[in-house]
């Protein structure tokens, strides 16, 4: 079987409705009552109540600012997911600046993992617990560095 791929799309803050979600549920599907927090949780104070204030909802005039201020248009989004998929990326990562934070994820599961010791040669027959994804990945990405999002 060929032909098939996968790609994994990590956007960062979009302007969307999603955070009005409920308010376009049908009457039928709605749930009863406020949101269900997780255990441990704080509930998020509504905005006016002394809670933060909501973040914008349009790219417009913020450029230059964190990802956090200035929200992707959900067309550039789109745009970024058609590209990656033409593009046969495993990962579409649309804000650099996410760079930081997934460099210390991935720090820390390294650190997290058991001291290295070599798998006894019956179990390394055939490399069964690795896979050439990344490295396949790592070398398309050299080779397809530069992108065109018309509308970026």
């Amino acid at each position: 079987m060929g032909g098939v791929g996968t790609s994994a799309f990590i956007p960062g803050l979009t302007a969307t409705n999603i955070g009005k979600s409920e308010s376009y549920r049908p009457a039928s599907l709605k749930n009863d009552g406020p949101p269900a927090v997780a255990p441990g949780a704080q509930p998020r104070p509504s905005p006016g109540a002394g809670g933060p204030q909501p973040r914008p909802t349009s790219a417009a005039g913020t450029a230059g600012g964190p990802a956090a201020v200035r929200p992707m248009d959900p067309l550039v989004a789109a745009r970024f997911v058609l590209d990656g998929i033409l593009r046969n990326d495993l990962f579409i990562v649309a804000e650099p600046e996410y760079r930081v934070g997934v460099e210390a994820r991935c720090s820390a599961l390294l650190e997290s993992m058991m001291p290295f010791k070599p798998l006894p040669p019956e179990l390394s027959r055939g490399n069964v617990y690795r896979t050439p994804i990344y490295l396949q990945e790592v070398a398309h990405r050299k080779a397809t560095q530069t992108r065109d999002i018309t509308g970026t």
